[in-house]
């Protein structure tokens, strides 16, 4: 049997660890505008992609000495957060909250409903005609996440077997969702979310719906079908069940790295409201939008911009507590529904599980805690792991990530690309809604972000030739230039831009 660490231990170990952070603090910097400047090299000609554009959008003033400052002032807020955490678990009774949180089991009832949410969802999130579109793409718009370069030939299936593919997962899930086979149906849907589900993800963008393969590996480890099910049984259990803990804690973490990121990258600006604001901007130029109500002027700007920050922040924090829980359980409906009013994101597939934070107790409850190792205990425990690797980390792949974090600094001027029809007139393909009712919005951004300067004229071509399948403009015209445009997104600058031709396609 595996032992808990025992809570005073774990104190002992934060409280020591926070104490070396805040050496390293003062250490950092000392040496760090050094050690910033000698990675970027002179001219900036070491910097990663990310920081070379987004010197490109003020060349001016954006030079080693603005990114150095820059890094340094990060780094501080890293190593102080850091060490706030682990002093908030060496010196608080959250862990020991965390623990009796822990020590209550799901009721057969709690897990049926987990197991209805996370495989109808799962169900209702793949778009098999989507996923075969996607197989389709053209090789020059192929551009795997982090870490698939090696593996990503497994994923380029023909697009009719993609698609067929798809609508075995709806089958699945629906199955697993109504407890049909259950132990056969929510496995193969795990397995083969992870392939159909990540095809689209290969294309240049990573689109966040991981949780659903994550809670549906969760449900398919537990006896989620002893009620309310097509297939009911019972199940001997080896030890109490905590699923829904384990998606309380995925969840929680969801939400905290992209606060603790923009916090750590533009914290002050999240205070002020202007890289909200800049948020804002861009992506209501992505999709047309004239809000009536402006969250980046005035007060809201603020407000808003720190609104965020708390409820991110805080929700991993105020889990363990019943109250708090409540508290931000009502925090994130209103978060999400704020999100889809005032910027058009939605993420309905995270929102429908929402419910199972929502207690239902029944007359069939799990035998009560005796230690580890419990049903799912190990692969709740991995998740969570590898979530706190990839937040940590800010690594953004597939199956695992993390979620969108928002975190750049204030930024008034938006890279984008446009194609220049002769003769015709221009498309953005962010207007597009041919393009977008065949991928999907969110996905313009991968497929446009992988355009970014002359030398991706393959894909500039490529991105022109799949525009041209939509919009009868781009196919009718003799030639066709690809142009990035560096947009002013200010409002008293009236769209103000810069354009440099990429590629000119002769068709």
């Amino acid at each position: 049997m595996i032992r808990r660490p025992p809570v005073r231990s774990l104190r002992f170990a934060g409280l020591a660890l926070a104490v070396l952070v805040a050496v390293l603090v003062p250490l950092w910097q000392a040496v760090g505008p050094g050690l910033v400047a000698g990675f970027l090299g002179p001219d900036l000609a070491g910097a990663p992609g990310p920081l070379r554009l987004h010197a490109l959008l003020d060349p001016g003033a954006r030079d080693v000495a603005y990114f150095s400052e820059m890094a340094t002032a990060a780094g501080t807020r890293l190593l102080a957060t850091l060490a706030v955490i682990l002093l908030v678990l060496g010196l608080t009774s959250w862990p020991r909250a965390l623990k009796r949180m822990f020590a209550e089991p799901d009721s057969d009832r709690e897990l049926a409903l987990a197991r209805i949410l996370v495989f109808g969802a799962l169900a209702l999130y793949v778009s098999p005609a989507e996923i075969g579109r996607f197989a389709a793409l053209p090789a020059e718009l192929w551009a795997p996440p982090p870490g698939w370069s090696p593996f990503s030939w497994a994923m380029r299936p023909v697009p009719w077997l993609a698609e067929w593919v798809g609508w075995a997962l709806v089958a699945l899930s629906l199955g697993a969702a109504a407890g049909l086979a259950p132990r056969i149906t929510s496995w193969s849907a795990v397995f083969l979310g992870l392939y159909v589900l990540g095809i689209p993800q290969m294309y240049g963008k990573v689109n966040h719906y991981h949780h659903l393969v994550w809670f549906a590996a969760l449900v398919a480890a537990a006896p989620a079908w002893r009620v309310w099910s097509l297939s009911p049984g019972a199940t001997p259990a080896s030890g109490p069940v905590r699923i829904r803990r384990w998606m309380w804690m995925l969840i929680a973490l969801i939400y905290f790295f992209p606060g603790f990121w923009k916090w750590v990258v533009a914290g002050p600006q999240w205070l002020d409201g202007s890289a909200l604001a800049t948020m804002l901007q861009s992506q209501w130029y992505r999709i047309g939008a004239t809000p009536a109500v402006r969250f980046d002027q005035g007060l809201l700007a603020p407000l808003a911009g720190t609104a965020v920050l708390v409820f991110e922040l805080g929700f991993l924090w105020a889990m363990p507590f019943r109250p708090a829980r409540r508290l931000f359980l009502a925090g994130a409906v209103a978060f999400h529904a704020g999100v889809l009013l005032v910027a058009g994101i939605s993420f309905w597939s995270l929102v429908a599980l929402l419910p199972v934070f929502v207690p239902i107790r029944d007359d069939t409850e799990s035998p009560a805690p005796t230690g580890l190792p419990m049903r799912g205990d190990r692969l709740g425990g991995s998740l969570v792991a590898l979530a706190l690797m990839t937040g940590f980390l800010h690594l953004d792949s597939w199956p695992v990530a993390v979620y969108p974090t928002f975190a750049g600094v204030s930024d008034a001027v938006y890279p984008t690309v446009v194609l220049e029809a002769h003769p015709g007139g221009t498309v953005d393909p962010y207007r597009s809604e041919g393009l977008a009712d065949a991928f999907g919005q969110s996905r313009i951004m991968g497929l446009v972000g992988q355009v970014g300067g002359p030398q991706d004229w393959a894909a500039a071509e490529a991105l022109g030739d799949l525009v041209a399948d939509y919009e009868p403009v781009i196919a009718s015209a003799d030639t066709v230039d690809v142009v990035r445009l560096l947009v002013e997104l200010r409002p008293e600058a009236s769209g103000a831009e810069a354009r440099e031709i990429l590629v000119r396609v002769i068709r």
